[in-house]
């Protein structure tokens, strides 16, 4: 791969996360939406303790996770599942 199909990946990247709201995530809170995606189910639920098990989420400190899944929850892009476990949340975008 060369530079300029690199440079050309990271635009299409910036405007896909542009039309979806998540430009103005910063990286952390990016690599939990990132996460939640790539592990929840057809109804876009997922366990908390899975998506911090999850590659893109290993390295956060236990307190940055916890921060930026508060944080997500706040802006409203993920949501608690009502009437489930304490654990589970859907991704609303």
């Amino acid at each position: 791969m060369n530079k300029n199909a690199l440079i050309h990946l990271r635009k299409a990247l910036e405007c896909m996360e542009q039309d979806l709201g998540l430009s103005e995530l910063n990286s952390n809170q990016k690599a939990l939406v990132y996460g939640a995606w790539e592990i929840a189910d057809s109804h876009q639920n997922f366990m908390s303790d899975h998506l911090r098990a999850e590659e893109i989420c290993k390295s956060l400190p236990y307190a940055t996770y916890h921060r930026c899944l508060a944080q997500l929850i706040y802006l409203g892009i993920f949501e608690k599942v009502a009437g489930s476990l304490r654990n589970r949340y859907k991704v609303v975008i």
